[in-house]
């Protein structure tokens, strides 16, 4: 279904085999991603009297709409990441949407473009497109895939593929620094660039993926999206009598982790130890409170309707590590720990958003935090240092936030600490 409209029969089951003609299919593996899924499928034929075996690398986007274009981060995260899988033997890459002609048609170029561009050091899309259509009929179905294949090519040219496997990253970081090079770029280029993309400076700026909480706005909340969730992150100003309102918007998004900014954050809607407090129809208790580091202390809370017994458990992890841009290694190794927890309960109680509140003082710290987390998960799923296209996904989410050359490279050093910490690169 897409869109509420039947559009391809399912030839794949994420709960159970299925039996399709002489073939068995089966979901082996699944790991479901904000914009797209990853699954391994194997397929058994069952006609024969020897059984043949075939294991599948299935990549599903699920984000991209019919007739319509995806985000261009997206697209190219979701091509790198196909054109880098390994393919066990020779043969073609089965590619398919609904129609076949328009999404498959994109991507198909895509791909043939930048195997030409390296091929050649040229590109002549009008001439391949038309090679494709003559094909198949209508390959590339409307202007805007059209424009996408020009401006997906246009970041390729300019910044290539910006993410680094671990193990790259980590040997040659400590001796490159700034020089190491990311695509087409050193670190430093980079840097320089994310600084020239930011927003001018405008006190009416609109605030994009506002949310509505019990269909008003006297709350203050964003959402903005992590590796596992499009909106992984609820960026919440501290609430001036709205505590009910963002007790409302936790319970029922089902954020199961909450994140408090700065040491006086969360003294209005959360509880001292051993207390129980009611805000609007939502009971809060907080259960206990453990200093995890100098400027990370663990609540446990015990969060559920008044009028139900039912109550979940949320962590609320108060963060009072820096009040301004910082390169301090011992910030670092705060954060770091702090993001491991996140990772962890990511991982025991299933995707969740990440409740984060803070002051208005505090909206960059904010967005760093979800940077950082961003960073860290790319290397946990996929192995790999992302770092600047994870900037960028950020830096329109509030307005009036800017990010200096010195942000970007303490990014870039919390990558490196948090693989020569963790050793996660060994899993390459």
């Amino acid at each position: 279904m897409e869109a509420g409209r039947h559009k391809c029969e399912p030839y794949w089951d994420d709960d159970k085999p299925m039996a399709v003609s002489f073939f068995n299919v089966a979901v082996k593996e699944t790991f479901h991603l904000a914009e797209y899924s990853i699954r391994k499928i194997q397929v058994t034929q069952t006609k024969s009297g020897k059984l043949t075996q075939k294991t599948f690398d299935h990549y599903h986007f699920t984000s991209w709409p019919d007739h319509g274009v995806p985000n261009v981060l997206d697209l190219l995260d979701f091509l790198w990441k196909t054109r880098d899988t390994p393919r066990p033997r020779p043969g073609p890459v089965l590619v398919h949407c609904s129609a076949g002609i328009g999404r498959t048609g994109t991507y198909i170029a895509l791909h043939i473009l930048i195997d030409e561009m390296n091929a050649t050091g040229q590109l002549n899309i009008l001439q391949t497109i038309t090679k494709m259509r003559h094909q198949r009929k209508n390959m590339i179905q409307t202007k805007e895939q059209y424009e996408c294949v020009f401006i997906t090519l246009l970041e390729v040219v300019k910044y290539g593929q910006t993410s680094m496997p671990t193990n790259h990253y980590l040997q040659a970081y400590p001796t490159k620094g700034g020089n190491l090079t990311m695509g087409r770029k050193t670190i430093d280029q980079l840097a320089e660039d994310i600084v020239s993309m930011n927003s001018p400076h405008n006190a009416d700026a609109q605030v994009k993926n506002r949310l509505w909480v019990n269909g008003q706005q006297d709350q203050f909340v964003v959402g903005a999206p992590s590796q596992l969730l499009k909106q992984g992150y609820l960026l919440a100003h501290t609430p001036y009598k709205t505590e009910h309102l963002l007790w409302k918007l936790i319970t029922e998004t089902n954020s199961l982790t909450l994140i408090t900014l700065g040491a006086e954050t969360g003294l209005e809607f959360i509880p001292h130890p051993s207390h129980i407090c009611e805000y609007g129809r939502v009971t809060v208790a907080t259960v206990n409170e453990t200093r995890l580091t100098r400027g990370v202390t663990l609540k446990t809370l015990s969060v559920g309707k008044t009028s139900d017994s039912e109550k979940k458990e949320i962590a609320n992890y108060s963060v009072d590590l820096w009040s301004d841009e910082t390169d301090s290694s011992s910030v670092i190794e705060h954060l770091i720990i702090l993001m491991e927890q996140m990772e962890n309960r990511q991982k025991k109680l299933k995707s969740h958003p990440v409740t984060i509140v803070f002051n208005v003082s505090d909206t960059k710290q904010a967005i760093s935090l979800c940077i950082m987390n961003n960073i860290m998960s790319t290397i946990s799923v996929h192995k790999g240092v992302e770092i600047f296209n994870n900037v960028r996904r950020f830096q329109d989410v509030l307005p009036n936030v800017e990010f200096t050359e010195e942000t970007f490279r303490l990014f870039c050093q919390l990558a490196f600490v948090y693989l020569e910490s963790t050793g996660v690169y060994t899993n390459m």
